[in-house]
C-alpha cells in the first residue's frame, strides 16, 4: 500500500513534489512573485476597506500597544549595534553629510540604506525594498548552504 504525500495549501495534488525540492520551490517563487504580490496587495486592500474600524480598534487596544512595546524592547536589546548605525545614518542625512540615493540596481527613488558591515556605518548600498529583500534572501540561502556542508 502506497501512502499519499500530505496536501499543501495552494498546491495542486498533481504536482506536490514542487514544494519538497527547495530549488524548484525557489524557482517557482521567482517566476510567480509579482503575481502573488499583486494578488495579496489587492486582497489586503479590499479586506482593510471592508474591516477598517475593526482593524483600527484592534491596533488601538492596550494589548496591541503593549505587544508592540515589548517587541521593540526585545529588538533593541538584541541588536544595539544596528540601532546605533541607523541613528548615525539618519543624523548624517539630516546634517547633509550623506545624500540619500536611488536604488543602485533599478534607480527607484524610494530606497533604503543597506550595510554590509555595521562596523563601517557610512559605507552604504542604497536599495529599494524589493532588491533589499532579495539580497537578504540570497544571503540567508548562502548561509544555509554553508551550514549544511
Amino acid at each position: 500500500m502506497t501512502t499519499k504525500p500530505p496536501l499543501i495549501l495552494g498546491v495542486s495534488p498533481k504536482a506536490p513534489n514542487l514544494f519538497y525540492n527547495k530549488e524548484k520551490r525557489h524557482q517557482w517563487y521567482l517566476k510567480y512573485r509579482d503575481r502573488m504580490l499583486t494578488n495579496s496587495r489587492e486582497y489586503l486592500r479590499d479586506y482593510y476597506q471592508k474591516n477598517r474600524e475593526k482593524i483600527l480598534n484592534q491596533q488601538r487596544s492596550e494589548k496591541a500597544k503593549e505587544l508592540r512595546r515589548l517587541r521593540e524592547l526585545k529588538y533593541r536589546e538584541k541588536r544595539p549595534e544596528r540601532l546605533r548605525v541607523r541613528h548615525l545614518v539618519y543624523d548624517a542625512i539630516r546634517a547633509g553629510q550623506l545624500l540619500k540615493q536611488p536604488c543602485s540596481i533599478c534607480n527607484n527613488i524610494d530606497s533604503y540604506a543597506h550595510h554590509e558591515d555595521y562596523n563601517k556605518p557610512l559605507e552604504i548600498i542604497w536599495l529599494c525594498r524589493r532588491h533589499h529583500t532579495d539580497l537578504h534572501i540570497e544571503k540567508r540561502g548562502r548561509r544555509h548552504e554553508i551550514s549544511n556542508r
